[in-house]
C-alpha cells in the first residue's frame, strides 16, 4: 500500500476511534440518558460508514434524512526547504443538518473543536505534527445543511 494511503488510513483510525466525536456526530440529543456510546452499538460499522467518508462526498446528504457527515481526504502537498520533509494538507469537511443538529446547539462547532483536539500537536501515522489549521465556510453545502472545511497542514517525511 502506498505511503499516502497508509497516512490517510492512520488519520481515519484516529478520528473514528474517538467516542466523543462519534457521539457528537450521531446523536441529536446528547443529554438523553438512553444514549449508549455509539461505538458500543451492534450497528456501529454501518453508522461509521455514514458519518466518516474518505472523500469529499456530500451529494447523498438529503434534507429529509438528517445526519452529520465528516469527509476526510488529502489536499495539496508541498515541498519544503528540507528535502526530507514535505508539507501535506488534510482536508476535513464537516456537514450538519441545520434543523436537526444545529437547532439551539452549535453542533458543527463542537465537532470542529473535537477534531482539532484529536489531531492538534499529535503525530499521526507517518504524518508529522499539525503545523497549521484553517477553517472556512463551505459556500454551497447540500440543501438543509451547514458546512465547514478544515485544512490541517502536517509536516511529512519524504
Amino acid at each position: 500500500m502506498s505511503k499516502l494511503a497508509n497516512d490517510l488510513i492512520g488519520i481515519f483510525k484516529l478520528v473514528s476511534r474517538d467516542s466523543e466525536l462519534m457521539n457528537l456526530a450521531y446523536y441529536k440529543e446528547l443529554s438523553n440518558p438512553a444514549n449508549i456510546d455509539v461505538q458500543q452499538r451492534d450497528d456501529f460499522d454501518d453508522i461509521l460508514k455514514g458519518i466518516i467518508v474518505r472523500a469529499p462526498k456530500s451529494n447523498d446528504l438529503k434534507e429529509d434524512d438528517p445526519q452529520c457527515r465528516i469527509c476526510m481526504y488529502f489536499g495539496n502537498g508541498y515541498t519544503t526547504h528540507n528535502k526530507r520533509i514535505t508539507s501535506q494538507d488534510v482536508m476535513i469537511d464537516v456537514y450538519t443538518h441545520i434543523d436537526h443538529f444545529e437547532d439551539n446547539d452549535p453542533r458543527s462547532l463542537k465537532i470542529i473543536d473535537r477534531l482539532i483536539d484529536i489531531v492538534y500537536d499529535k503525530n499521526v501515522a507517518g504524518v508529522g505534527k499539525v503545523a497549521n489549521i484553517n477553517r472556512m465556510l463551505i459556500a454551497n453545502p447540500p440543501d438543509g445543511y451547514l458546512g465547514y472545511k478544515l485544512i490541517f497542514s502536517f509536516g511529512a517525511p519524504q
